[in-house]
């Protein structure tokens, strides 16, 4: 029952959580998989419309274009003064980063797909021609090229002297970067997407056999493999020791990059072929940023892989977030590149569209910010701000008495811990008002008797836990709180309770007073005295009678 209860408890969470809002939008034409990065306060990317974009990071203006002519999924490798993106036309492109203007063309065998790799003195670029390309950062003409035979569908990696890659059929590559000879080659599972990173003495990769390989770089040996139980197209971050990916079971993964042994995960509603990217807050926490075929953005704590806040996009997110300032950047299968803000709030309680009355009704959620939750607002539609309890974790009251039945839009709002406050848009939930709406059972701590004069303390609380704000009349005298206390000092024989909440039905009851000096009895030592007393008479009357 209680592991029942957690996963509806956490499933409640994901289908919920769901509350940043976006600084900006920008749409293209064409879905994006290439995942946006940022130099000097400027997003660039490109699109399966075929063009690279610079927009402005703060803002999502337009500041430059270039026209390729192909879909454009490759991330861009930005430099000092040039930008460096492979297209499906074949070519892989250097840019000017100040106005995209051309530098150099060169043309590989077939599309690029992948973010390509800088060495010293060249950049590396894999196609589905089955082929690795070096190609002089200086010039654009080819060093040398290394053939497969297979597509290659992930990023190479540089590291002292050698180039490691592996291609779709499962074979991983190590090769001298200066001229492209074959120093090992061994197999492991098809390679789409997830690239090779490194990590001290071993290369990490995912492959679609499901598991994360741990590959020796003096060996080319497995070191050690992590079984996802699903495909892993997501590329490996390692950070402090900790390697971060997703997997196509729904996913994300945190292990130990020495041993590969599991130290949490963190299922979603869909394919995790984003790559994750790990910012640190400005309290010192470090978060994870993953997008995941279910359309969301979500927001992990990288130490146990909390839920943080989730945000909807228009369709799938394949591309690796990318942070600026206070927002997180990403790109959607719908075409748009987004940047969504890292201070927000949701809503847990009501769930969206659910009926409720023409009475004060309770809110609850979580919220997130950066330096820290300062407090959190709610109001309805566009009226006046209301101040919620608690923060992380808060809740509240609104009064939609004066709502007219149907739909009523409920904000949130955050203020952190320096004071600023979250900027519209700002999360919504719908709840539709109706006259038919249920009331609410509620439960009250109401005493069955008291001694004249003893006080006593009332709390109600619903399926849901405390109520707060409830009003509670105990023979006339009438109080409203969370937790309120009586005394009566009357001669009256009994006193009458009632306890009433907007939204709940009323309880009605009656509290016995006890005489003066009387003590108290529970009602079963009250029957098993009556029983006794019985006993002695009938034994009195029948056997002591016949005795004689």
């Amino acid at each position: 029952m209680r592991r029942l209860f957690l996963i509806v408890f956490f499933a409640l969470i994901l289908s919920t959580a769901v509350f940043a809002a976006f600084k900006w939008q920008y749409s293209t034409g064409g879905p994006v998989y290439s995942s946006p990065v940022v130099s000097d306060g400027v997003v660039f990317f490109g699109s399966d419309d075929g063009n690279v974009y610079a927009l402005e990071a703060q803002t999502g203006l337009v500041g430059w274009t270039f026209a390729a002519n192909g879909s454009v999924r490759a991330a861009p490798l930005v430099l000092k003064n040039t930008l460096v993106i492979g297209s499906d036309d074949g070519k892989v492109y250097a840019l000017d980063v100040k106005n995209g203007g051309k530098r150099w063309i060169f043309q590989a065998g077939g599309p690029v797909r992948c973010q390509v790799a800088l060495g010293s003195e060249a950049v590396f670029a894999g196609s589905l021609d089955g082929k690795l390309y070096a190609i002089f950062m200086g010039s654009g003409k080819e060093a040398w090229n290394y053939s497969a035979g297979n597509p290659i569908q992930s990023s190479p990696l540089f590291d002292e002297g050698k180039v490691y890659f592996a291609d779709s059929e499962g074979n991983f590559y190590t090769l001298s970067a200066s001229d492209g000879r074959m120093l090992s080659n061994i197999t492991i599972g098809p390679v789409v997407g997830s690239s090779p990173v490194n990590y001290g003495k071993y290369i990490l990769v995912g492959s679609l056999d499901g598991y994360v390989y741990a590959i020796e770089k003096d060996t080319g040996k497995i070191a050690w493999k992590f079984d996802a139980g699903d495909w892993v197209q997501s590329t490996p971050l390692v950070k402090d020791g900790i390697a971060y990916f997703g997997s196509n079971g729904h996913y994300v993964y945190a292990i130990d990059a020495a041993d590969g042994m599991l130290k949490w995960k963190t299922k979603t509603g869909g394919a995790m072929i984003s790559s994750p990217k790990i910012a640190l807050s400005e309290g010192g926490k470090s978060i994870l940023y993953i997008g995941s075929d279910d359309t969301k953005l979500y927001a992990f704590n990288a130490e146990d892989g909390a839920l943080l806040w989730s945000t909807p996009a228009g369709d799938w997110i394949r591309t690796t977030p990318e942070t600026y300032d206070n927002y997180v950047l990403i790109g959607s299968a719908d075409g748009s590149v987004s940047a969504a803000s890292t201070i927000s709030c949701s809503f847990m309680k009501p769930a969206p569209m659910e009926p409720v009355g023409a009475w004060v009704t309770g809110f609850r959620g979580i919220a997130f910010a950066g330096p820290g939750v300062e407090k959190v607002s709610i109001r309805v539609g566009g009226g006046q701000w209301i101040d919620a309890n608690g923060k992380d974790q808060w809740d509240g009251e609104l009064d939609l008495s004066n709502e007219a039945n149907g739909i009523v839009r409920i904000d949130c709002m955050v203020t952190d811990a320096n004071g600023r406050e979250e900027n519209a848009p700002y999360q919504s939930l719908m709840v539709n008002k109706t006259d038919a709406a249920k009331m609410k059972k509620m439960y009250a701590n109401i005493p069955t008797s008291l001694a004249p004069g003893e006080s006593f303390s009332l709390q109600a609380w619903s399926d849901e836990g405390l109520l707060k704000n409830f009003k509670a009349k105990v023979n006339g005298e009438e109080k409203t709180g969370d937790n309120l206390t009586f005394s009566y000092k009357g001669s009256a024989e009994s006193i009458s309770v009632e306890v009433s909440k907007s939204g709940y039905e009323t309880i009605a009851q009656s509290i016995r007073i006890r005489q003066a000096g009387g003590i108290p009895l529970p009602v079963p030592v009250i029957i098993g005295i009556a029983v006794i007393g019985l006993g002695v008479l009938a034994y009195f009357k029948f056997v002591k009678k016949k005795k004689k």
